[in-house]
């Protein structure tokens, strides 16, 4: 448990109380860790020379978290949304189908004010991403999340297969 990211975490989804339930922090969370990883996933292809990019380069994570809040909630509307609704190739359980899921989901998060937005994002950006272990790490602060969020309504909370994947 990464505690000290855990309770940063916290502090930047406080701004989604109110608009959500926290059982839908999560699915807010794990979209946008989708959004990262589909980026490093592009960058390593590995050895499949018929890789096809999952987002185009302007759609990836390092093209647009730093952008400033009025225009990332802008672009998150008129691009990124409607370009992971759109998503081809989805098949079930792939990277593009649940970001097709996430960009489903996405319009309400989207309602969010441009500083609630931007906050959240400048959380994820700024937890370590690059190896293997860093990506543990953020998916135990995001296994927290998954038990703050969910044992106080009773329920068995556990990172999704897909996202331990990661």
């Amino acid at each position: 448990m990464n505690t000290e990211s855990s309770k940063s975490l916290m502090l930047a989804l406080d701004a989604l109380r109110g608009n959500f339930r926290t059982t839908e922090y999560p699915l807010i969370l794990g979209g946008l860790i989708y959004l990262r990883w589909a980026e490093t996933q592009d960058e390593n292809p590995g050895n499949d020379s018929h890789y096809k990019p999952i987002l185009p380069a302007s759609l990836h994570w390092s093209s647009w978290h730093k952008m400033p809040s009025a225009e990332l909630a802008i672009f998150l509307r008129s691009q990124l949304l409607p370009a992971l609704i759109n998503l081809e190739d989805a098949a079930e359980g792939t990277i593009p189908f649940h970001l097709r899921m996430f960009g489903k989901s996405l319009d309400d998060f989207l309602q969010l004010s441009e500083e609630s937005l931007s906050g959240i994002i400048q959380w994820l950006s700024e937890q370590p991403f690059d190896s293997a272990t860093d990506r543990r790490k953020l998916l135990s602060v995001f296994d927290d999340l998954l038990l703050s969020s969910y044992s106080h309504h009773g329920l068995e909370a556990a990172t999704p297969i897909s996202l331990s994947k990661l």
